[in-house]
């Protein structure tokens, strides 16, 4: 940091003073004392001092490294210093966003736009740029940061930056390119966003990736489903092949739409007798980017008898806790042989105290059934406390002549939960003309499966809100134990003013409907700040949450000058609070935007609350930071989030679809 503040402080004053008239003074700059490594460059033209023209090739300087060594063998040209009286550095950037449209995930797909960098001053500049984390690069370009390479271009001359957008994950992705040089008004800003195009296939049920048909009479046949989710937002297709007798599945293909499932039907069946046989299915991701798991484990053992259980699977599937009816499952055991069989014992093996088991009719065992003859049984789960059946692995298995049937229980008991955050939205200001997004997310706080229904926007008098669902893309949506379901609410206005509007989002858990109160105030003159207020909800003890925006934007007509103050905690310490940058001035250009990145990093258990303070022309403005630390092995997202994180890729769909706070001009900007 020390290195590159001495550099700069070099390189304005050699600009100032005319010192960069040459190659060899140049590198004096740049490197200060130390003498310059040997130069490997293809192409050199020296400019001169004075007032004749210069070559208006892009110029890369890339400094001889402090070990002395060898240099980048790019073209450099020496555009003079502008020691005739000049402007001295000064640029220009065009567009000042960004927009790389819908790319599609993976398979070498890849958008790239273009910001020209043009020197409208009299001497050379010289800038690094800094790119949004995220799925952004720029192939080429040498003086990305943190290289300590620098970028120069000459007086009359443009460098064109093409930034690439790979996307790895669905959803937009936004945030802001910095370029820091040595001409008045750096840092300059351009905005980027992008569409990541595409969904993962999971697979939600089975759970645990397998499937235990059990021990079944010869001449019947198991199924069970295989249910796959599209996590994203593109329709995907799936397939699944068999690995052969006595296991067969179907479909061999199955389509699923963006935030929703299908399901393959997997089955165990011969006409003869087996041994325990153990194989897979295996999947395919075909259209998704991604698939998990690559294969279904399946186990299945054929009994020589024709005694038979119906039905041959038993599976609670989900009740609520607390529910008035306990969930029962009645079976009829049946002799569907020529000859009578004997049923020795029928027990429940594995079972928790809420799981039990009953014959019914008196029937005492062993019991000996003529062909066609039955008995019959009744399982029952009880509703007072959670749980979750696969765990404990219950099995009833049933002894009939030399031979065991044996066919697992499944199940769970689940509590509704659920919360929205933010609680409120505290937009702030912005610049009229500007669009503002932010994100509202769900998470499913229980063990229950939940249905959510499409959240309702409604605006009041004189504002204009519109609802922008990003993850699903579709209502209604399951959303499963931990995850969770966003959507975009987006404020518009050509005049200013305070907007107001309601979103209202129901969901079959306790609390529902939620009503989230939403506002913001455009404005033409002023700086704007937005949003008012940041919510990380909850993060992990000594985890660090994904970076969230501040933006401020200038709306005046005459430059502005902002700082970055530092963060002031009154619960949990500032230590929990990362920003980026943490100490910053620097002078904003009518409708230029300073993007502050801020992460949540607690280091202790409880409630946090912080003020990050902000200077616009010497007054005072702050933005409150909250966030819970907590102990619990569970994160949750909140919104305006510039980067995100993947929940286990077996729980359904993740999906806090992050997505940056955006705020652009509606014009729509120039096309690389």
């Amino acid at each position: 940091m020390m290195r590159n503040a001495i550099l700069w402080r070099r390189i304005l004053s050699c600009a100032l003073v005319g010192a960069a008239s040459t190659i060899a003074a140049l590198a004096s700059c740049t490197e200060g004392s130390a003498p310059p490594g040997p130069a490997r460059r293809a192409a050199v033209a020296d400019a001169g001092s004075g007032s004749g023209t210069v070559d208006a090739s892009p110029v890369v300087d890339a400094g001889s490294g402090s070990d002395g060594g060898t240099v980048d063998a790019s073209p450099i040209v020496d555009a003079g210093s502008g020691s005739d009286g000049g402007t001295g550095p000064t640029i220009a950037v065009a567009p000042t966003s960004l927009h790389a449209g819908s790319v599609e995930i993976g398979a070498g797909m890849f958008a790239d736009s273009t910001f020209t960098i043009m020197n409208t001053g009299t001497s050379a500049v010289m800038f690094g740029i800094t790119l949004p984390s995220g799925p952004f690069s720029a192939p080429g370009v040498p003086c990305i940061e943190p290289t300590p390479t620098r970028c120069v271009v000459a007086p009359g001359a443009s460098f064109p930056v093409a930034v690439r957008f790979i996307p790895t994950l669905p959803g937009v992705s936004a945030g802001s390119i910095t370029i820091a040089s040595n001409a008045a008004g750096s840092p300059h800003t351009v905005d980027i966003d992008g569409n990541g195009l595409g969904s993962r296939a999971v697979v939600i049920d089975p759970a645990d990736h397998a499937i235990d048909f059990g021990t079944i009479p010869r001449n019947s046949t198991a199924s069970r489903p295989i249910v796959v989710a599209a996590i994203g937002n593109k329709m995907i297709s799936v397939g699944a092949t068999g690995p052969g007798a006595p296991f067969a599945v179907t479909p061999p293909m199955i389509a699923i739409p963006p935030g929703g499932s299908n399901m393959f039907t997997a089955s165990c069946g011969s006409p003869t007798a087996t041994g325990p046989v153990n194989l897979a299915i295996a999947l395919s991701r075909m259209t998704a980017y991604e698939i998990d798991p690559l294969s279904i484990d399946v186990r299945c053992e054929i009994a020589n008898t024709q005694v038979t259980v119906d039905p041959n699977q038993f599976d609670f599937d989900e009740t609520r806790k607390g529910a008035a009816m306990a969930p029962s499952r009645s079976f009829t055991i049946s002799n569907q042989g020529p000859v009578p069989a004997t049923i020795k014992s029928v027990e429940l093996t594995g079972a928790p105290a809420s799981l039990s088991m009953t014959l019914l009719g008196g029937v005492i065992l062993p019991r000996t059934l003529a062909t066609g003859d039955s008995i019959t049984g009744r399982m029952s789960l009880t509703t007072d406390e959670d749980i979750d059946l696969g765990r404990s692995s219950p099995k009833l298995r049933i002894g009939v002549d030399d031979e065991q049937l044996v066919y697992p229980v499944t199940g769970k008991i689940t509590t509704p939960a659920a919360y929205v955050t933010p609680e409120k939205l505290e937009l702030g200001t912005a610049c009229v003309g500007s669009d503002v997004t932010a994100m509202i997310s769900m998470v499913n706080s229980g063990t229950a499966r939940l249905t959510i229904e499409r959240p309702q926007l409604e605006s009041q008098t004189g504002s204009s809100f519109t609802l922008q669902p990003q993850s699903p893309p579709t209502y209604p949506a399951p959303l499963l134990a931990g995850m969770t379901a966003t959507v975009g609410v987006s404020p518009a206005a050509d005049s200013p003013g305070a907007r107001s509007g309601t979103l209202t989002w129901a969901v079959d858990a306790p609390r529902s409907p939620f009503v989230i109160p939403a506002s913001l105030e455009f404005i033409e003159t002023g700086t704007a700040i937005s949003p008012a207020s940041l919510n990380f909800s909850t993060v992990k003890v000594d985890e660090i949450s994904i970076r969230y925006l501040v933006v401020l934007q200038n709306c005046n007509t005459v430059p502005v000058l902002v700082t970055v103050d530092g963060v002031t905690a009154s619960r949990g310490g500032t230590a929990a609070w990362k920003v980026e940058p943490s100490q910053d001035s620097r002078t904003l250009a009518p409708q230029d935007k300073l993007t502050i990145g801020v992460a949540f990093a607690p280091r202790r258990h409880g409630h946090h609350v912080a003020q990050l303070r902000l200077g616009v022309d010497g007054d005072t403005r702050t933005v409150t930071l909250e966030g819970d630390g907590i102990d619990l092995d569970f994160k949750r997202t909140s919104f305006y989030a510039c980067g995100c994180t993947t929940p286990s890729a077996r729980a359904g769909w993740p999906i806090a679809l992050a997505v940056a706070l955006a705020l652009r001009r509606r014009r729509r900007p120039r096309r690389a």
